[in-house]
């Protein structure tokens, strides 16, 4: 007898597939990951000096335009939560990534802040922001038992991210120019990406006969059943039921601090080292370093996840913030920026693992997409302050280092946050 969860699919290449179809669709979120790269802190931050020179603006005017972007982005990402829980993750994904294409192309012919404070706002809102979101979103409703093993290996493509993207822009601004580069990711993203999210991705599991996990997988051409345990109950919570509980607030705060601090600290990465008497190359190869380090930290992270209560795993990911803010005051040699690079990208991994399956451990899949996109604005808000308010802050008392070491309250913040932020029951506050 079919489980009434679950709608038999139409024959199709899905149905062929020998083992089970959410692992593509794993493979396809990690893909998704890495395209969002050129709405990325560690991507843009390549352009910003080129774009600065061209129209004539100051880091500060550039910085705020950028923060204000970022915001506004914020605010957008909560809209496309609710709309991916309405048209499902297939269409909001190919539509996400075509708007995606014409930002980056947009980007390409901006010549005041007007149009590069437009830019900002489209690469955040798609990039960071929606690109970000879908991903996690994909994930959350594919798996349940494995649910941080496979966000851990869909940060793969983060970390690819980070690693290549840095020093192909370095080359290609070089030899192309900044606007041609930024035509060649919509290139990619138009006639690399958008086909094939547009052929493979699915719904749900039981949009094609099965469940999360593989729980109740057939293979189609055999005709056989592989019976598995099946995947724990989860009751799924609405955004608003979710909101009225006390960890959902508790665990924004605690989300806080890795994206604030890190993008902080990303966005003025080049200035940072370099001021301190490190080459431009070597400053911009430590963004490699990181995504090295990250891709250990998210492995980590999200095998750990699947094993130890989350709100730990979350305050443990801030002990590393406070580790970075520590590290990068003492810079002043080749090692010692390669140790913070290390440290830096491997708390940012580590903690973008846990917090991208901790609210659908604990709300469940049914409106993750609201979920986690209020999640998710929360933390593009996070990140559009960071570079903004560190340098208002080293400029207002004059001293970047005593600037960055009054930012050491805020992962303590969160960490009291993520250890007060108890899994919540339904009925309960």
């Amino acid at each position: 007898m079919t489980d009434p969860d679950i709608r038999l699919p139409k024959q199709s290449f899905v149905n062929k597939i020998p083992f089970y179809y959410g692992w593509i669709i794993l493979g396809i979120a990690s893909l998704t990951t890495f395209i969002s790269g050129p709405g990325q802190t560690y991507s843009i931050s390549l352009f910003i000096e080129p774009i600065r020179q061209e129209l004539g603006l100051s880091l500060t005017e550039i910085a705020g335009l950028y923060t204000l972007g970022s915001l506004l982005a914020a605010i957008f990402v909560v809209f496309i939560g609710k709309l991916i829980d309405k048209l499902g993750t297939r269409i909001m994904t190919v539509s996400i990534a075509a708007i995606f294409g014409a930002s980056t192309l947009w980007m390409s012919t901006i010549s005041n802040s007007l149009e590069l404070f437009s830019g900002f706002v489209a690469l955040r809102t798609f990039g960071q922001g929606a690109l970000s979101l879908i991903p996690a979103t994909l994930i959350a409703i594919w798996f349940v038992r494995h649910r941080g093993k496979a966000m851990s290996i869909n940060l793969l493509g983060s970390a690819a991210g980070r690693a290549i993207l840095p020093p192909l822009n370095h080359v290609l601004i070089m030899a192309f120019g900044w606007r041609k580069t930024w035509q060649v990711f919509t290139g990619c993203i138009w006639f690399m990406f958008l086909p094939i999210a547009l052929l493979a991705i699915r719904r749900s599991p039981e949009s094609i006969g099965t469940k999360p996990d593989g729980d109740g997988f057939a293979n189609n051409q055999t005709g056989t059943k592989i019976n598995r345990t099946s995947s724990p109950a989860h009751s799924g919570w609405s955004l608003n039921e979710a909101m009225q509980t006390k960890a959902f607030w508790l665990l924004l705060i605690a989300g806080s601090s890795p994206s604030l601090i890190s993008t902080g600290l990303t966005f003025l990465q080049m200035p940072l080292l370099t001021a301190r008497g490190l080459d431009p190359g070597i400053a911009a190869s430590i963004f490699s370093v990181s995504a090295f380090a990250a891709l250990s930290g998210s492995l980590l992270g999200g095998i750990l996840s699947d094993k130890i209560p989350n709100r730990y795993l979350t305050a443990i990911g801030q002990v590393g913030m406070i580790l970075c803010i520590l590290m990068i005051l003492n810079v002043n040699s080749v090692w010692q920026a390669i140790v913070y690079g290390i440290i830096l990208g491997g708390t940012g991994g580590f903690a973008h693992a846990v917090y991208s399956v901790i609210f659908a451990n604990y709300y469940g899949r049914t409106y993750i997409g609201s979920i986690q996109g209020a999640a998710t604005c929360m933390m593009v808000a996070s990140s559009a302050l960071g570079p903004l308010s560190i340098s208002f802050v080293s400029d207002l008392i004059n001293s970047f280092d005593q600037a960055i070491l009054l930012f050491v309250i805020l992962p303590i913040i969160c960490i009291i946050a993520a250890l007060a932020a108890s899994p919540p029951t339904k009925g309960k506050p």
